[in-house]
């Protein structure tokens, strides 16, 4: 794998964007702070990094089938993601395969001081990759079939909804919402099982004792700045094999 790094503002798919040449299926972009880099075309790579710079998503993405793919978007004050997706032209964030060996991962990186991103997913649906709870100290990826026991994913409600993330200024500092077009919901259920040995508890008690905040990510739900809410519920007798769970997540504002 190579880091190719941003040296300039331009469109992913122009060399002159980077130090090295246009990031190949191998590689990862990393756009730097005072970079704007815009997917104008269909693009694929193993990945990319935000390190302060922005993302201008008008095509799709395309991750490599490979270990590590995915993208992070790292503990900085500047720089974010903003899509022109739309009602009927949604962008994708998709896996090279169909059925991949490697599902792809997003992450976000837990924030300390100021946080000034601004993370847009309107209309971008995310493909063949693990679902994400959690930050970098602490996370789980559900619905991996990868990992020889991994947690499932079976309801997310509401299941599905085009999501606008705006900026607003609350006590010195910006904290993302996300607005709903016919609803004000500010918060989700998400519910599913697996098995006993998999420690869900121990795990969602490590994200949520440690969490500042943390993001969630599937197919259609996208929630970069949320935290969990009480505590997560496990419904199973005294050693059953398979535990079922859901859990409320907010939206932090």
């Amino acid at each position: 794998m190579a880091i190719r790094d941003s040296q300039a503002t331009g469109d992913w798919a122009t060399a002159g964007t980077w130090s090295g040449g246009v990031p190949g299926n191998n590689d990862v972009g990393r756009i730097n702070a005072g970079h704007t880099v815009t997917v104008a075309s269909a693009a694929q790579a193993m990945g990319f990094v935000l390190n302060g710079g922005w993302l201008i998503v008008n095509a799709d993405f395309t991750f490599t089938d490979t270990p590590s793919a995915g993208f992070s978007i790292t503990d900085t004050n500047s720089g974010g993601i903003l899509s022109n997706g739309a009602p009927n032209a949604w962008r994708k964030f998709k896996s090279a395969s169909a059925s991949p060996s490697n599902p792809w991962y997003p992450e976000v990186m837990p924030i300390t001081g100021y946080d000034s991103r601004f993370l847009q997913f309107d209309y971008i649906e995310f493909r063949g990759c693990k679902y994400y709870l959690g930050n970098t100290s602490y996370y789980i990826h559900l619905n991996d079939p990868t990992l020889n026991e991994y947690l499932i994913v079976e309801t997310i409600n509401p299941p599905m909804r085009e999501n606008r993330l705006s900026e607003h200024p609350i006590k010195g500092r910006t904290s993302a919402i996300v607005f709903p077009l016919n609803t004000s919901a500010r918060s989700m259920t998400i519910a599913g099982r697996c098995k006993y040995t998999a420690g869900l508890s121990f795990k969602l008690d490590q994200i949520i004792g440690n969490q500042k905040r943390i993001a969630f990510f599937s197919r259609f739900w996208h929630l970069p700045k949320c935290w969990i809410e009480g505590r997560p519920i496990i419904n199973s007798s005294k050693n059953a094999e398979i535990l079922a769970w859901n859990l409320v997540l907010r939206e932090d504002v």
